[in-house]
């Protein structure tokens, strides 16, 4: 069964993974992408938490290195949605 992702504020529908930015279209703040579950995007910093992928816009696309380093941070933290971040990346 493949289900459909919500789109983005742009109407792309890729998804993104763990290191990928995206600004919120309320505030205009840029934020680390935690993962995408495809419904919603998990993203660090103040505040952090989960937001509607319909709420972001992606803006860069990160390199390797930088998703393995964050999945890396992510597996040896106490992250309360760390289980979330591991399956959809």
């Amino acid at each position: 069964m493949i289900i459909q992702a919500a789109p983005f504020a742009d109407g792309s529908t890729d998804r993104l993974r763990a290191s990928d930015t995206v600004t919120l279209d309320q505030s205009g703040d840029f934020h680390i992408v935690l993962c995408d579950t495809g419904s919603m995007a998990a993203i660090a910093g103040r505040p952090g938490g989960m937001v509607e992928r319909g709420f972001c816009t992606p803006w860069h696309r990160s390199v390797d290195s930088a998703h393995i380093r964050v999945l890396d941070e992510v597996k040896n933290s106490d992250h309360p949605l760390r289980e979330i971040i591991l399956q959809n990346n």
